[in-house]
Formats: structure tokens, sequence, C-alpha cells
């Protein structure tokens, strides 16, 4: 009956004048509650507030440092005799903070979070996933209703400034596995980087107390942004994913039906990883729907050289599994869709600080002059290979970087055509170590004759050498010159 009728008889608003001289001495900031405060007890015990207004520290400008038109948190009485913790759905309106950093490295939080230097008691030594399984357990929420609230963030020593304005979070029940539905959506503007723009999340969240673990279904971000710091000052993506999966305990993630959607080209995804607390390893499933790398490129800003063919690399797709950690990376299988043209193969690469390059790869065919420049012809309508500008300059080789290669590979081509001149079953191996870059084998057939050479760049010393040894075996002249300058005058064979 005492719990019951306390409201009758005690009025928090009585005692706003005490609380607003406790914030002052312990921070030294001034605390304004115009609004009223109701006060609940039975059978929720809770408390909402009206406009709530803290004055900025000292230094930091006149604006309030934390302002809000209302709050509202309850919890139900019954459930904390048994050391359990039932709050009603919490309802925020209007929060607005101001956050900065001046240039001497304060911020105008430090008042608020001063260490109390008074020696605790040492408390009862338990491991954090004893400490959150008992949180978890004895916890339970209503929901989070979070409305038209913002933050600003202005750092003088950066002289960067941050804002996110209209920020609305909504929230379903929160209780240990039960699934939560949860939507966030909100603007943000940057001058470093210069970016602007709209984020919309949607998900459906499970914590689950009996293995520390999270789990989110049917995710889906979007973005919308605009700004010098992207390409073509825009970018707009979509982030979705079936599942994801994390767990504390094991320290591992999966990520079942990933999608993403941006510049053009929509690129799907399976993700599992282990290790996360020590040595992450990943393994990715990755594959792509078939785009244009022309409208990639237009979106990225890049500009391509004309092509002789308008329709080339208007047809992109890949797939392939991707395994490895911090360090190191298989590619394998790698297959690659690219117009006409099919590529299959591996990629390995070890040791990202100094990478050591391993690649097998093999393309069924190309026509190379599709992706050249156009050809133009001269007065009496032979083709003439485009221009190109002439230098006095002797070629500067980047001798550093080439001694820091390490690679082992070959690629082989079963038909190629360039400058309209037509070869099959090529092979081009590459090997590069120590400063020594060797080209070999490189060989092909072609003209009813054969091609084979190797060729060796070394850099260890101050001047590079190249040495080639080239062989050309029963080429058919003719028909090579006519592919070449369309006229066949010249019927002999070189041996």
């Amino acid at each position: 009956i005492t719990v019951i009728a306390l409201p009758l008889f005690f009025d928090p608003n009585d005692y706003k004048p005490q609380l607003t001289q406790l914030v002052k001495e312990q921070t030294g900031q001034d605390l304004q509650i115009p609004g009223e405060i109701e006060l609940s007890v039975f059978p929720w015990l809770g408390i909402k507030l009206g406009k709530v207004e803290l004055s900025n520290a000292q230094g930091f400008g006149k604006q309030p440092f934390a302002k809000m038109d209302s709050v509202d948190v309850r919890v139900e009485l019954l459930p904390l005799l048994k050391q359990q913790v039932s709050i009603g759905r919490i309802e925020l309106s209007g929060l607005k903070l101001d956050l900065q950093r001046n240039r001497q490295g304060k911020t105008n939080w430090d008042d608020l979070v001063k260490q109390d230097k008074t020696p605790a008691a040492k408390p009862k030594q338990t491991s954090p996933q004893e400490d959150q399984a008992l949180a978890l357990a004895s916890l339970a929420i209503g929901g989070i209703s979070i409305n038209n609230a913002s933050a600003s963030w202005k750092d003088q020593q950066n002289n960067q400034h941050i804002q996110v304005q209209m920020l609305d979070l909504q929230s379903g029940a929160i209780k240990d596995n039960e699934p939560i539905n949860l939507k966030l959506a909100t603007r943000f503007s940057s001058n470093k980087p210069d970016i602007k723009g709209t984020a919309d999340l949607k998900t459906r969240g499970l914590f689950k107390q009996s293995n520390n673990s999270i789990s989110l279904d049917d995710t889906a971000l979007t973005l919308h942004l605009t700004g010098s710091a992207l390409p073509a000052n825009k970018l707009d993506a979509e982030l979705a994913s079936n599942k994801t999966f994390l767990n504390q305990d094991k320290q591992t993630l999966e990520i079942q039906g990933l999608t993403l959607a941006i510049f053009g080209a929509k690129l799907h995804a399976d993700l599992k990883a282990t290790g996360l607390d020590k040595n992450p390893r990943y393994q990715v499933n990755l594959a792509s729907d078939p785009f244009s790398a022309k409208e990639v490129a237009r979106q990225l800003a890049i500009t391509l050289p004309e092509t002789a063919d308008k329709n080339a690399l208007s047809h992109v797709q890949l797939s392939s599994k991707l395994i490895g950690d911090l360090n190191n990376v298989t590619i394998k299988p790698l297959s690659l869709q690219l117009d006409t043209s099919s590529m299959n193969g591996y990629l390995q690469v070890k040791n990202f600080a100094q990478p050591a390059v391993r690649y097998q790869l093999s393309l069924d065919k190309i026509n190379a002059d599709r992706y050249l420049p156009p050809v133009t012809k001269n007065k009496s309508g032979k083709s003439v290979a485009p221009a190109t500008a002439a230098s006095s300059q002797a070629l500067q080789l980047p001798t550093r970087l080439l001694r820091s290669l390490d690679i082992n590979g070959d690629i082989k081509v079963g038909q190629l055509q360039i400058s309209n001149m037509h070869s099959e079953q090529l092979e081009l191996g590459t090997k590069a170590k120590d400063g020594v870059i060797r080209f070999y084998p490189i060989k092909a057939n072609m003209y009813k004759g054969s091609y084979s050479g190797d060729t060796r760049l070394d850099v260890r010393g101050k001047t590079p050498r190249l040495s080639m040894n080239d062989r050309l075996t029963n080429i058919n002249i003719g028909p090579l010159l006519k592919d070449l300058w369309g006229d066949d005058k010249v019927p002999v064979s070189y041996t």
C-alpha cells in the first residue's frame, strides 16, 4: 500500500533544485529541467521526463552539450524481487548531442567521466562470458524507440566536422533467445572526407546466451551518398544478407547469402571466418551477375581508352573461391568470363608485405583487336596502327620495384588474334626473383609454323641488362602479311 501511495505524497519535481545543484557541483555544468518529471511505482517503477538540457563545458560554446524533448523508462517492479530486470519500452525523443575536441585535445565530456581516485573494494572475479550470460539471462526490454535524434562532432585538431541528423531507431522486444526486429534510418554529413547521404538498415537479430552468439537474419542496408570524396561524386549501394552468425565463444563468423549491388555490378558471397580474436582465417565463395565493365568504370569516374569494338567489355562475370588469412590469400578456382572469352585457373599471394605471387591461368580464346584503339586507314585504304608519341628520353625502369618481385606463373591461350594476326596454343611463363625476370617458355603455333622465345631482364646491377632469344620455324609469310597488311605478295616461307 505504501508503494502504491508513494506518488500521492512524493513529487519528484520538488527536488529539481537539489538535482541541478548536484550536477553543478560534480561537473561544473548547468542542468535545466523545464519539463515535468512524472513518477510511477506499481506495477511499473518508472520515470518520464519532459525537456532536459545540459550546458556545455567551459570553453566549448553556449550551445547545450545535450538536450532532449522527452524520455520514458519503466522497470517492472515484481521481477526485481527475483533478481530479474524487465524493462518496458524505452522511448527517447529529440535527443541532440554536441561533441567537441579542442586544439589541446580536450573533449567537452572529460568533466563528465572524471576518474574516481578513491580505492574501490576488489570485486569477485568472473569471466566476461559469465558476466554477459548473467546480464542477458536477467534482462528483458520491451523495445527501444529513438525518434529524431542528432549528434554533432567537431574536432578542432583535425578541422573535422561530422553530423548525424534525423536518426530514428525502432526495435522490438529484446530478450534472450527471442528474435528482435530492428530498423534504423539516418542522415549524415562529413567535411573530412567530404561525404553526405542517407542510410537505412533493417534486420532481425537474435541474442543467444547459451553459446554467447548473435545472429542477424534478412539484413538489408541501403546507402545513398554524395560528395567529392566519392568516385563521380556519388555512390548508391545496397548490401544484404540472408543470415549472419557470430559465435563469441568460438570466435567464428558466418555470413550466408551476402549480396552487394554497387557501381553497376552485383556481387554474391558466402563467408566463413575462424580465429577472429587471434589468427583470423577466412573462406569466401564469390560470384557476380553479368555486368558491363564500361558502366562500372563510368560510375567510378574512370575514363577507359576507346576500343575498336564498341561492344567490348560489355559482358563480364566472375566466380571464385578465396581462402586465406591476414597475410596470405589463395583464389582457387578463379573463373572469369570476358565477352566471348573464358579464363580459368588459380592465383596465390603469400606475405602481403613482400608478396610472392603464384598463378596458373588458361584462356580459351581472345580477340585482342576488339580492345585496342580503333584502327585508321590511309589513302590507299590500308589499315594503319594508331600513332604513338615519340620520346627523346631513355626508358626509365622501376628497378627498385622489379628487384622486389617474386613471381612464378604460367598463362596459356588457346586462340589469339592481335593486329589481325592469328596464333594458337600460346604459352607464357614468368619467373621473377632477386632482380632477375625471365619470360620462359614463350611459344605459339602460327601460320603452319611456330614461335619460341626466351627473354631475360637482369636488374641486379646499376645498368639493367636485357637478353632475347627468339626462334621462328616454318612460318608461312604470305598469309601472315595478308592478315597484317591486307596484301599478299610474298608467297615464300621463312625457316
